[in-house]
């Protein structure tokens, strides 16, 4: 078979290519999510509603059923005990490091959420608050910075979700984390 040619033998241009992918993702995640579903429906005709009254919805007791499944969300955090903590200012990448390699050797691609550190080891999370809005991102530490008043460095996407791009500083606190 052809690698330039698709299902049946007929050509698929590269976007073509990329639509179906994307719909065979989205096909297997709803089909993953009917499945979740359907579990989660099952446990709940499974349980004795001896303390549960038959009005309670499905999701006023999501959580249990989540802990049930050992479900854990992509997001959480923890902090890391006796981890690095430090308050003070940051500042943000210019655009023109945008396609450069790194200190850990990865390509600094602004849309990333990424930072550079004077110490902390690559690959280090961190959690980034700005004092000034109480806006939060998860950042990974993928640079070394110069000398710089500044405890930290983020790429423009990290500074865009702390919203202090017009500002170019922000006094904030980083903690260490992990997923």
């Amino acid at each position: 078979m052809n690698p330039k040619t698709g299902f049946l033998g007929v050509y698929l241009p590269p976007q073509q290519k990329i639509m179906k992918t994307i719909f065979l993702i989205f096909t297997i995640a709803a089909l993953l999510s009917f499945t979740v579903a359907e579990q989660f429906s099952q446990m709940k005709s499974e349980s004795t509603p001896d303390y549960k009254s038959e009005q309670t919805s499905f999701f006023a007791n999501a959580e249990q059923h989540m802990k049930a499944v050992n479900f854990h969300p992509v997001d959480s955090v923890t902090v890391v005990p006796n981890g690095y903590t430090k308050t003070g200012n940051v500042s943000y990448y210019a655009n023109k490091f945008h396609g450069r390699r790194t200190s850990s050797g990865a390509i600094y691609h602004k849309d990333s959420l990424t930072a550079a550190h004077k110490t902390l080891k690559f690959g280090t999370l961190l959690r980034v608050t700005n004092l000034a809005n109480d806006s939060v991102v998860i950042v990974k530490v993928t640079d070394r910075m110069g000398k710089s008043p500044h405890i930290l460095d983020l790429s423009l996407a990290g500074a865009k979700q702390l919203n202090f791009v017009r500002n170019g500083i922000a006094k904030v606190t980083i903690e260490e984390v992990i997923r």
